[in-house]
């Protein structure tokens, strides 16, 4: 199994005094928040995950993120790539809105003209209340078209395979995403960046629960701006999950709508 002792490593190796990543990204967020039922939410177009005995949350929390890539240019058009990701949410007064998020991607991309393939594997631990909570494993491949300075398209499918720890190993999974990015620049009107992303995913229980299995779809826009020496950005997404079966015969089949809206200010200092 994975461990967070891995992980950093992958940092510290990236981004040694000896070797430097070739874009390493971090950022500290600060915000409030209130969930009005206990659930854990993974991935934004997934669907939630109802836990039971968590009752704190809301209150104010605290995020910080790492990011780092390396890529190694192996000729004739083609590249290697490794990254790694790192996420840890703490909320002094809501502990149970505290999570973590570690994964690292290989990935191996041909380019022809404008456009690129790329396939490899990736691998994600998430950790709930400081505990691990679940590990997947990952096979993905994507297409890319890429326009300089206009922006760029990107077809991506991946399969995963997620373990959770035994107190929650009815929650075990495999599930195939299938998504749609679409990124344009320089748009006009005075707005900088518009984003559309579309994606599908579904997930079949591996216990046979098939009040846990799921069809989720995802659709997501923003539009970024440039004013005031600052990226202003503004944005929103729904999420719409439909179960295979009811929890109980006489119930109705689970449905399940997430809708989030976002606003950011970015102000680049190097």
């Amino acid at each position: 199994m994975l461990r967070i002792s891995f992980f950093s490593a992958v940092f510290i190796w990236l981004f040694s005094a000896n070797i430097y990543a070739d874009q390493f990204d971090a950022n500290v967020s600060i915000g409030h928040e209130k969930i009005t039922s206990p659930i854990v939410r993974i991935e934004p177009e997934g669907a939630s995950i109802l836990v039971d005995g968590r009752s704190k949350l809301a209150g104010q929390y605290y995020q910080l993120g790492l990011n780092g890539l390396k890529d190694w240019d192996l000729g004739n058009q083609s590249t290697f790539n490794l990254s790694a990701d790192m996420t840890i949410k703490k909320a002094p007064k809501a502990d149970d809105l505290e999570y973590g998020i570690a994964s690292m991607d290989a990935m191996y991309r041909k380019t022809f003209g404008a456009w690129s393939v790329g396939f490899g594997p990736a691998v994600q631990r998430f950790w709930l209340l400081n505990d691990r909570f679940r590990d997947s494993v990952t096979v993905q491949t994507d297409l890319t078209f890429l326009k300089i300075e206009e922006g760029f398209t990107n077809l991506y499918f991946s399969a995963s395979k997620n373990i959770h720890v035994n107190e929650f190993d009815f929650l075990d999974s495999k599930s195939a995403t299938a998504s749609l990015t679409h990124h344009m620049e320089k748009i006009g009107w005075g707005f900088s960046a518009l984003d559309l992303q579309l994606s599908a995913t579904r997930e079949k229980n591996a216990r046979d629960f098939d009040d846990l299995s799921s069809h989720s779809y995802y659709v997501r826009a923003s539009i970024d701006r440039k004013m005031l020496g600052l990226d202003w950005s503004v944005g929103a997404s729904v999420t719409k999950s439909y179960f295979d079966a009811p929890f109980l015969e006489d119930f109705p089949k689970r449905k399940e709508s997430y809708v989030s809206y976002e606003f950011g200010l970015v102000r680049e200092i190097s």
